[in-house]
């Protein structure tokens, strides 16, 4: 990651390419852009001062939540223990679906799984909140 802003847009593209050759082409363009963008000192620093732990978020989140997470061995960043936690957590106000075939950046490594779950789940909220509305 540090490397990043020692390499040409070109480079970034190539390098993207190579390790990402699955992912739709227009995912390319965009991830080089934010890459550039990186500060150079986020290995050093990392998350710890940018946002909240996650175990933290998910007991304030009213719900529905769906969290779609890869396969470890593909470079999810969701271990299996975690993945249970976050199920315990949500309880009935969220799902967490493995996706497979993706990795970290689910929506671009397995785009039609993603898009599939996303539009099921937002699916079955509307239908839960029509109901809702018609039991009141």
């Amino acid at each position: 990651m540090s490397s990043f802003s020692r390499l040409s847009r070109e480079e970034l593209l190539a390098r993207i390419q190579s390790e990402q050759p699955d992912w739709p082409e227009d995912e390319y363009g965009p991830w080089v852009e934010a890459a550039m963008r990186l500060d150079p000192r986020f290995p050093q620093y990392g998350l710890g001062g940018y946002v909240r732990p996650w175990r933290e978020i998910f007991t304030t989140v009213p719900g529905p939540v769906l969290i779609l997470a890869g396969d470890p061995r593909l470079g999810s960043i969701v271990s299996d223990e975690e993945e249970a936690e976050a199920v315990a957590l949500l309880g009935d106000r969220g799902r967490v679906l493995r996706v497979p075939g993706a990795g970290h950046s689910v929506r671009r490594g397995a785009r039609q799984p993603f898009l599939e779950h996303v539009r099921a789940w937002l699916a079955a909220v509307d239908g839960r909140r029509g109901r809702a509305r018609a039991d009141s």
